[in-house]
């Protein structure tokens, strides 16, 4: 799955996807630092301090498109996850619809 594609299945509105397709340029400039972060942002017990490194990390981000496009490129990876444990996309889409909100 791509993140395009995860933007389809969440029904994230055209608006808000050009906002965060903008804002990703920084972060694919930026993801060799940013992808540790994004490793930790993956796990309970380490979530709350790299968002945390992350909001520091995302300077600069107005709507906070930026950080919606890291979650983005997780929830992207999360996907694969539920894959190889054979869970459906409409639960996935269920479980991840509260992005669009």
């Amino acid at each position: 799955m791509t993140v395009q594609e995860f933007y389809k299945l969440i029904d994230l509105q055209d608006e808000m996807i050009k906002g965060v397709m903008d804002a990703s340029k920084y972060v694919d400039e930026h993801i060799e630092t940013l992808r540790p972060l994004m490793e930790r942002l993956m796990v309970l017990d380490t979530m709350e301090s790299a968002y945390d490194e992350l909001v520091k990390a995302l300077t600069d981000d107005p709507g906070n498109f930026k950080m919606f496009y890291v979650q983005s490129l997780c929830a992207v990876k999360i996907h694969e996850k539920y894959e190889k444990l054979g869970v459906s996309d409409d639960i996935f889409k269920d479980t991840m619809g509260c992005f669009k909100r």
